[in-house]
């Protein structure tokens, strides 16, 4: 880019400055522009990228939320954004599956997912034989089990670049492989540093994901924060036996799945997605921590053992399928594993979304509303008062 034209980059204010393309930063860049805003996105990475927190290839959707009632009006917002942009981009991103939940009667996903369901009037079932419904499954006759008819799959990489699309098509600018290196509050205007140039905003928000926490350390901020932990995650896939691959398959009606094994922790995967021969799956823990900077990248076969025994051992055909390719993802995590939405402590022109612990992707369109919402309007009609910092106080 020549010189005359950053420049006048540098010079223009543009009513909302993102900070980090991710989900939520590319998803608040599509709303925003929709709403015809000035908006610069930032991202260190490409658009999408495989160093975050979201892509892999898949990515559940689910409303019956064990974690907690309140994010199912949100889920509702976000069901229909994703048909929306499927509406807009004419891309396939949500395989509507099924979701399967198994575990103990009295465990936190059966019982948190039946009082999120019931209370909200989500279509589940509990089922009495799991074996007749889903022949393919052998879960442990002491699980009791869980059919969401409504959960489903997206497609990440393909849901980010649908909405950098959006962003692109109603004049966002998309500024990729740039760095963020400081960004200084004002009373009017925001200015954002990046390793090439200062930009100035009306607003600007942060959606830096795994990269949060450093950037939050160099802001001077007259309150506190609560402690962000980016986490190590390893991801598999399986492949089952070439004459069984078909029954595992979102054609054959194979549902997303999702078992409890232990309190705070989750073995999930998913049916084999069309142009895919294989299934992905993973456990939804806190890794060990890790610096997003300076993460080991590829997963050894050994991280994997476990996750993946636990896998097979769920199927009828499980002993056949073979370990054949893993990944490495980050969670961000807040101290109660809940999102933080709100704005930064003494800003009022900074909004900040983070801590989207592992279970976050699935809202990204409701995020984009809500996001675009404050920075824009100052409020939001969705409840988001439990995403709150007031809850850390």
């Amino acid at each position: 880019m020549s010189t005359a034209v950053w420049s006048a980059a540098v010079a223009m204010i543009y009513d909302v400055i993102i900070i980090g393309s991710g989900t939520m930063g590319i998803a608040a860049a599509a709303e925003l522009a929709r709403r015809d805003a000035m908006v610069l996105a930032l991202d260190q990475f490409s658009v999408p990228n495989p160093f975050g927190e979201h892509h892999g290839g898949a990515r559940m959707f689910r409303s019956s939320y064990y974690e907690h009632p309140d994010y199912v009006p949100l889920l509702k917002s976000a069901f229909a954004g994703w048909k929306r942009l499927e509406g807009e981009t004419g891309r396939s991103l949500f395989h509507v599956t099924g979701g399967l939940y198994l575990g103990p009667a009295d465990g936190d996903l059966i019982n948190g997912a039946l009082r999120a369901g019931r209370e909200h009037g989500l279509e589940i079932d509990l089922l009495d034989d799991v074996r007749a419904r889903f022949p393919r499954f052998r879960p442990p006759d002491a699980f009791s089990a869980l059919f969401e008819t409504a959960a489903g799959v997206l497609r990440p990489e393909a849901c980010i670049e649908a909405f950098a699309a959006v962003a692109r098509d109603h004049g966002a600018t998309i500024g990729t492989h740039e760095r963020v290196t400081a960004v200084h509050p004002g009373d009017t205007e925001v200015a954002v540093d990046t390793d090439r140039a200062r930009y100035r905003g009306r607003a600007a928000i942060i959606t830096a994901g795994p990269w949060t926490q450093k950037l939050l350390s160099a802001i001077d901020c007259p309150a506190p924060l609560p402690p962000l932990t980016t986490t190590r995650q390893v991801i598999g896939w399986l492949r089952p036996e070439a004459a069984q691959a078909p029954a595992f398959s979102t054609d054959a009606g194979f549902p997303c799945w999702a078992v409890e094994d232990s309190p705070g922790s989750l073995h999930y995967g998913f049916p084999i997605l069309p142009g895919d021969p294989d299934m992905r799956f993973a456990r939804h823990f806190r890794g060990p921590a890790c610096d997003p900077d300076a993460i080991a990248r590829e997963a050894d076969p050994e991280e994997l053992r476990g996750p993946a025994e636990f896998s097979r051992s769920l199927f009828n055909d499980g002993p056949g399928m073979v370990l054949s390719r893993s990944g490495v993802c980050m969670y961000t995590n807040s101290t109660d594993s809940h999102f933080i939405i709100d704005r930064l402590p003494g800003s009022d022109n900074i909004i900040l979304a983070c801590g989207f612990s592992g279970h976050g992707f699935k809202f990204a369109p409701v995020m984009g509303e809500i996001l675009a919402d404050l920075a824009l309007d100052g409020d939001t009609d969705h409840a988001i008062e439990f995403l709150s910092l007031a809850r850390f106080a």
